[in-house]
């Protein structure tokens, strides 16, 4: 059974986020004292945030197609298991 949560994205994000160029650039865009880097680096943080939920979306929409193809599959060849 594949899962439709898009595991590789959250992992990927995750890892990234916890490195130490993605917490200099949270840093300088939520507590830097400078205004004008603060306003380019939320711009900057917020499109990198805004990139990874559209891959999210993308990969958990691949997983429902490749669900789908194979149920489809399973259906046409008689291949479920039948419980009683």
């Amino acid at each position: 059974m594949i899962s439709r949560w898009p595991w590789v994205t959250s992992v990927a994000a995750a890892i990234i986020v916890m490195t130490p160029m993605a917490r200099e650039i949270f840093y300088a865009a939520f507590v830097s004292s400078q205004r004008f880097l603060q306003d380019l680096m939320q711009m900057i943080y917020l499109g990198g945030v805004a990139i990874a939920i559209l891959l999210m979306v993308i990969e958990w929409r691949v997983r429902i197609v490749i669900i789908r193809r194979r149920a489809l599959a399973q259906a046409a060849t008689g291949e479920h298991t039948m419980e009683s």
